[in-house]
Formats: C-alpha cells, structure tokens, sequence
C-alpha cells in the first residue's frame, strides 16, 4: 500500500512540477528578460560615443541572445530549481566581456586603443595575448607617450571611474514577489484536472 501512495504522490508532484515549468517559462522568463533588457538599455545605452566599437548599443544582440539561451531551470536538481541571471551565472565571455567589466564598474581613466594604433606604438602584435579590434587600456604615462608618438588623442571611455551597475536586481525582485503566486497557480492547475 505505501508503494502506491509513494508512486502516486510522486506523479503528482512531477504534475505540479511541470505546470510550474510552464509557467514560468510562458510568463515568468519573457518578463523576466523584459525588464533586465529595459535596465540594459536604462544603464547602458546611449552613454558612450555612439560611434565607439565599445558602446553597449553594439553588444545589445548579443546579450540578448544570450538571455534567451539563459538556462532558467536546473535540469539536474532533484526537486525544482529556477534560476535568474546574475553576475555570477550569466555568460559574459568573449564579446560581452565589455559589457561585464562595465557592470563590476571600472575604476580609473580609460581610453580606447585601435588595434592598428596599438600595433604601431607598441610593435606587437596582441594586447595582454589577446587581439581585439579595440583595446580598453588604463590610461597612464605610457598611453600618454603614445599619444605623442602617434600625434593622436585616444578617446576617453565613458564608462571610466563608474561604480558597478546592476541590471539584474529588479528581475530577481520580481521573480521574488512572484513566485509564491505561480507555485499557487500550479498547484490549482493540478487540482482542477484531478476533480474532473
């Protein structure tokens, strides 16, 4: 007897589990992306020079894709894990490695090097081993000498001495208030298909 109760309170709670995942994924992500995509473009956009190869404009795409690629439910958690986005788990690597330092903040002056203007007053070839068509340096004495050498101005970036900025706090806020609310609507979806 207690094998049948085990295996039916198992399916029920896989019924449950899979109204929630549907929930979420129908209403809880769109919002969800929705509103870290508005802090994206509240923060972010339409700061830097818009001609920059390193404004935030140019990596909306990108970070946007990613959202949608985003792993939001842990398929390997035994019981039900719903993730949002954060610093720590999102995917900032290659392209969107801008777009994090951005949000840690940046301290200090920097300014955008060209790679060509880079290759000419260095004579190398890669910046920190890495080859970029704009390099994000510090600026200092060398950067100054270079500018000489060059007889160029390099441009100031924007984002230079910002504290961190957080565009996935609300979404998590939300996600927070809401929860409750859609485990409750899983479990009457469940309900409703037991009583007819």
């Amino acid at each position: 007897m207690a094998i049948i109760i085990k295996k039916e309170i198992k399916k029920w709670t896989d019924d449950i589990r899979k109204n929630l995942v549907v929930i979420l994924m129908q209403t809880a992500v769109s919002k969800l992306k929705e509103i870290i995509l508005e802090d994206y473009d509240f923060n972010l956009n339409n700061v830097a020079n818009p001609k920059s190869n390193l404004a935030p404009e140019n990596y909306l795409d990108e970070f946007s894709n990613r959202l949608d690629n985003f792993e939001y439910i842990d398929p390997e958690f035994k019981g039900f894990k719903f993730i949002t986005p954060d610093m720590h788990n999102f995917d900032f690597s290659g392209e969107l490695e801008t777009i994090e330092s951005i949000l840690e903040g940046i301290v200090g002056r920097y300014v955008e090097v060209k790679y060509e203007d880079y290759v000419k007053a260095t004579n190398k070839k890669t910046y920190r081993g890495e080859h970029k068509e704009v390099y994000l340096i510090k600026y200092d004495r060398s950067v100054r000498d270079w500018e000489k050498d060059l007889d160029k101005k390099f441009e100031d970036y924007a984002f230079s001495n910002t504290p961190p900025i957080d565009i996935f706090g609300r979404a998590n806020e939300f996600v927070e208030e809401n929860m409750d609310g859609w485990v409750i609507e899983a479990i009457n979806k469940f309900k409703k298909r037991v009583k007819s």
